[in-house]
């Protein structure tokens, strides 16, 4: 029923509440699960002038993203791995709900198992920015974990 499934990860409460969702469905129907997590630079490239800001990038830069991807999905990697699921990690540059919608769709999973609030949600209204809109954007069964 499930052969892939999508899985948005932030590192939050209702993130790793959908690690367990997604452990116990991908056992039940061998599922192959795919793991995202999406970043964005907070600052603009751009200002509200249009003019491009200057930026500069240590050599460090990257390595510490790295390092802070790695400790981020190391629990997910842990707890897939023990249960013996097949899964694949992501790492993508971009803004959350488009890269979630255009891997989903690129990678051809038929279930979308994520947390209702990310960590930058504010605490008031049902769901949270991105979940609702990868639910307003998709066709595609969801299992939001709160």
């Amino acid at each position: 029923m499930f052969k892939r499934i999508l899985l948005p990860v932030d590192g939050s409460i209702d993130s790793k509440k959908a690690l367990d969702y997604v452990t116990d469905i991908a056992i039940k129907f061998n599922s192959e699960v795919i793991v995202i997590y999406v970043y964005q630079v907070s600052d603009p490239l751009f200002s509200t002038s249009g003019k491009l800001k200057s930026m500069v990038f240590t050599s460090g830069f990257e390595n510490s993203l790295n390092d802070k991807f790695n400790s981020l999905l190391e629990e997910y990697r842990k707890k897939l791995e023990a249960a013996g699921i097949k899964f694949k990690i992501m790492v993508e540059k971009g803004k959350p709900d488009t890269e979630i919608l255009k891997v989903l769709a690129e990678e051809k999973c038929d279930l979308v198992v994520m947390g209702n609030r990310g960590l930058d949600s504010p605490s008031d209204g049902l769901l949270g920015n991105i979940s609702y809109s990868v639910v307003h954007h998709t066709d595609c069964p969801l299992l939001l974990a709160k």
